[in-house]
C-alpha cells in the first residue's frame, strides 16, 4: 500500500509476498514472492510487472544496490541471484540449495553481504562473482539480518542465536557480539549518524545499542606486544609496556603518544600508576622494578630483590606508601617508600606468583600463582587471611571487586568469584575457549572485564555472571584496565595495538531523544506504562 494514500498498488490473491525493497532514490519497490517471483512497481507510473528471477521457492530477502542498477535476491531455494535492471537479465552468483538465503544487504560500495542458513556471512563482488573475503564466522545459529552502516564501514548481523554482531566489513573481523534478545533477531538497522543500531527480535523487543557499545578505539600501535596497561588516577593517561622493553604514555586528549627511555633490558610485563599520578611504577623480565618520575623522565630501580622475571606490580591505596610485586622467584614482597625496606610476605605459593592486586580500601593484598591457588593477605593486621582452592589449573590473574569479594582468572578458562569472608566460590563465568590471562572490574563492581588467549575481551554482568559483550582481537589480550569512574576500557594484546572499548549502555535519555525524533510524536499511554513505569504519567518526549 501507498503510505501516502494507502491505496494498494499490488494485489496476488494467491500470493504470500515474503520480502520488501525500495530502491535508494524511492522510485522502485521490489516485493518477493511465495512463488519465487519478484515484482517491481514503478512510482511515477504506478505499474507493476514481474521479473524472471528464477528462484524455484520463496523469496526471502531482497536488496538494491546503492546506484540502483543491480536487485539481489535471496530465496529458500538456496540460491543468490542478481538482475540488472538496464540489461533486464539475471545471473547466479552462488547456489546452495541446503542453505536457505535468509538475509541479503548491499553497501554503498556495492559489495554484497549473504547471509543463510550456515551460521556465515560471505561478502561477494557481484560483478566478478568473487568472494572478497573470508567467511564471517561468530553466529550459532542462522544469520537472520544483515544491513551496512551508512558509511560503509561496518555491518550489523543478527541471528536465530539471538546475538547480535557488528562487523567491521573491510577486514571480516568481529568487533562486538552484543547480547540482550531472548529469541531470533529478525532485524537490524543503524540510524542516519550511524551512532546507534536498533534491533528487533523475535523475542517480542525493540532494543538500541549505542554504536560506541559496540565500538573499539585504537590509540596506536606498539613496537612490540603490549603485555601491560594501566590509567592514570585521572583517567587522561593510558601507560603500556611491552615485549621490547618500551613504556609508552598514550594522552587521551590528544590520542598522542610518547615512549619513555629505554631503561628496562627484557619486556615490561607490569605498570602501575601510583596514586597521585606523578609516577609509575614497572615490572620486567630482566628481574627489575624500576620507579619513573613522568615530569623528567627519569627512573630508578627499587631494590625489591627478585631473582626472576617481575610478573606483576600495584601501589597500595589510598596514598601508595607501599609497593607490592610478585614473580617467577615464587615471592610476593612489598616495598615501603618511607623507610626505604623491602620483605617478602608469606602469601604460601610454591610456584611462580602471576599477579598481585590491592583492595580499594588497601586492606588487603591478594595473589594468584601457577600452583593453582590465590591466597589473601590481611595488611592491617599483617596476617594471611584466606587460601582460595579451586581452580584446575595456574591462576593467572587475581581482582577485587570489593573488601569483601574477589576475582581469579585461570588458564582453566574460567573465572571465579570468591566470597573472602568464607573462601568460597560465589559465582563462575565461563565462555572464554582458552586461558584467562588478565581481567578488572569496573569501579562500581557492576561489570567484570576479561581477556586471554582465545583471542577475545568479553565483557560480564557481575551480579548475574551474563555475558554482555565479546570483542575479538587476532591474539592473545594480555592486558586490560578500566578508566576510574567510567566504563572505558584500555587493552593490550599480541597484535601490538592499544585499543580503547566503550562498554556503557545506551543512556536511556538519548535513546529516548533519538526514538521522540523518529516518531515525531510522544508516546502512547499504554507505551509509556510499558516501557517507562516510572514515568507512566508524565510526557515522554520533550515538546514545543
Amino acid at each position: 500500500m501507498n503510505a501516502r494514500s494507502g491505496r494498494i498498488i499490488i494485489h496476488e490473491a494467491d500470493m504470500l509476498f515474503s520480502a520488501l525493497a525500495f530502491s535508494n532514490d524511492g522510485a522502485t519497490l521490489a516485493a518477493g514472492g511465495s512463488d519465487g517471483s519478484v515484482r517491481l512497481w514503478n512510482e511515477a507510473t504506478s505499474e507493476s510487472h514481474t521479473i524472471p528471477v528464477g528462484h524455484a521457492r520463496n523469496v526471502l530477502d531482497l536488496s538494491f544496490s546503492y546506484d540502483g542498477k543491480k536487485l539481489a535476491t535471496g530465496g529458500g531455494d538456496g540460491a543468490v541471484r542478481i538482475w540488472d535492471l538496464d540489461r533486464k537479465r539475471s545471473y547466479t552468483i552462488s547456489e546452495d540449495p541446503a542453505e536457505p538465503v535468509r538475509a541479503l544487504e548491499f553497501s554503498r560500495e556495492g559489495t554484497l553481504a549473504v547471509g543463510g542458513s550456515g551460521n556465515q556471512i560471505t561478502l561477494w563482488n557481484v560483478d566478478s562473482k568473487a568472494i572478497k573475503s573470508g567467511l564471517l564466522s561468530g553466529h550459532r545459529d542462522f544469520v537472520s539480518s544483515l544491513r551496512f552502516s551508512q558509511d560503509g564501514k561496518s555491518l550489523v548481523s543478527g541471528s536465530a542465536d539471538a546475538t547480535v554482531v557488528v562487523w567491521d566489513a573491510k577486514s571480516g573481523v568481529a568487533r562486538a557480539i552484543l547480547r540482550g534478545h531472548t529469541d531470533t533477531v529478525w532485524g537490524a538497522a543503524f540510524s542516519r549518524d550511524d551512532e546507534t543500531i536498533a534491533t528487533s527480535s523475535e523475542d517480542g523487543t525493540v532494543r538500541l545499542w549505542g554504536l560506541d557499545t559496540a565500538n573499539t578505539y585504537p590509540l596506536g600501535e606498539n613496537p612490540g606486544k603490549s603485555e601491560a596497561v594501566a590509567f592514570s588516577p585521572d583517567g587522561a593517561t593510558v601507560a603500556t609496556g611491552n615485549t621490547e622493553g618500551n613504556v609508552s604514555l598514550w594522552d587521551l586528549r590528544t590520542r598522542k603518544s610518547r615512549t619513555l627511555p629505554k631503561h628496562h633490558m627484557d619486556a615490561v610485563t607490569a605498570v602501575a600508576f601510583s596514586p597521585d599520578g606523578e609516577s609509575i611504577a614497572t615490572g620486567s623480565a630482566d628481574g627489575t622494578v624500576r620507579l619513573w618520575n613522568l615530569a623528567t623522565n627519569e627512573s630508578s630501580i627499587i631494590p625489591m630483590g627478585h631473582s626472576n622475571k617481575v610478573a606483576s606490580v600495584a601501589f597500595r591505596p589510598p596514598n601508595g606508601s607501599t609497593l607490592a610485586s610478585a614473580g617467577m622467584d615464587k615471592t610476593v614482597r612489598l616495598w615501603d617508600f618511607t623507610t626505604k625496606k623491602n620483605r617478602i610476605v608469606e602469601m604460601g605459593h610454591t610456584d611462580t606468583v602471576n599477579e598481585v592486586a590491592f583492595s580499594p580500601d588497601g586492606s588487603k593484598l591478594a595473589s594468584g600463582s601457577r600452583d593453582t591457588t590465590a591466597q589473601v593477605w590481611d595488611m592491617i593486621t599483617d596476617k594471611h587471611l584466606v587460601k582460595l582452592a579451586g581452580s584446575t589449573k595456574s591462576v593467572n590473574a587475581v581482582t577485587f571487586r570489593d573488601e569483601n569479594s574477589l576475582a581469579t582468572g585461570s588458564v582453566d578458562a574460567t573465572l571465579r568469584l570468591w566470597d573472602i569472608g568464607t573462601g568460597k566460590i560465589v559465582r563462575a563465568f565461563k565462555g572464554h575457549k582458552w586461558e584467562i590471562d588478565t581481567m578488572a572490574f569496573s569501579h562500581d563492581g557492576e561489570i567484570l572485564a576479561s581477556g586471554g588467549t582465545d583471542g577475545t575481551l568479553r565483557i560480564w554482568e557481575a551480579d548475574t555472571g551474563n555475558a554482555l559483550i565479546t570483542w575479538s582481537y587476532t591474539d592473545t589480550v594480555y592486558a586490560i584496565a578500566f578508566r576510574p569512574h567510567s566504563k572505558i576500557i584500555a587493552s593490550g594484546g599480541a597484535d601490538k595495538t592499544v585499543r580503547l572499548h566503550n562498554v556503557d549502555p545506551l543512556d536511556e535519555t538519548v535513546a529516548l531523544s533519538k526514538v521522540c525524533r523518529a516518531v515525531n510524536r510522544d508516546l502512547s499511554a499504554d507505551e509509556r506504562t510499558v516501557y517507562l513505569p516510572n514515568q507512566a504519567t508524565e510526557p515522554a518526549c520533550a515538546t514545543g
